[in-house]
């Protein structure tokens, strides 16, 4: 990864996420929350001036229109990035993987992440869902690889849909790929689901 490149999107990313886009940012804020000061920021910071994507005025910059266009995209990207992260997995450091995947996830991958978020929005847990009904499974929240790989072996992975056969009181049974499966309440839970027809997969 180009430590320079790098350095330069985490700048124009974090102007926009401050919500102040469009005014003066002191140099020591963006110091302190990009990491990087001295010799290196001035480098930095020359280099997007040069570039165009900033005006310089004393110790203080301001996006320029296409600085204002790379900035939004970047952080758009890292919200994405950050959501999947923590819907898909429940992932409490999901923030801090944003500021490093930001800059290295191609873009197929986050557009396929950008529509797991998005289908994510309207899930519930499989244990809420009513016997008799379908539905297609976006995402699990376990945090234990184990009980992760034990749902994905039994078939009960994003894309797959679900029929909900049973409800057991404390659990639900469940049939997926022609096969039923009994789920605990709280295990059930865990699987993140849309109904079936809810959107692409």
């Amino acid at each position: 990864m180009d430590r320079l490149r790098v350095a330069k999107e985490d700048v124009l990313r974090y102007v926009v996420e401050s919500g102040r886009p469009s005014e003066w940012v002191g140099e020591g804020e963006l110091s302190e929350e990009v990491g990087i000061e001295g010799a290196d920021l001035d480098e930095i910071l020359g280099e997007l001036e040069s570039e165009g994507k900033i005006l310089r005025r004393g110790n203080r910059i301001r996006l320029t229109e296409p600085g204002l266009a790379e900035g939004a995209s970047l952080y758009e990207r890292h919200r994405t990035i950050e959501e999947f992260f923590r819907r898909e997995f429940r992932e409490g450091r999901a923030h801090d993987l944003a500021h490093v995947l930001e800059h290295v996830v191609p873009g197929d991958l986050l557009g396929k992440m950008r529509e797991r978020v998005r289908l994510a929005e309207g899930a519930v847990g499989l244990g809420e869902v009513r016997v008799g009904s379908s539905v297609k499974i976006v995402a699990i929240s376990a945090q234990d690889s184990r009980i992760l790989s034990r749902l994905l072996g039994m078939g009960l992975a994003p894309g797959a849909v679900v029929s909900v056969t049973e409800d057991l009181g404390d659990g639900i049974v469940v049939e997926v790929s022609g096969r039923k499966v009994a789920l605990g309440r709280e295990l059930a839970d865990m699987i993140l689901v849309i109904p079936e027809g809810g959107g692409g997969g």
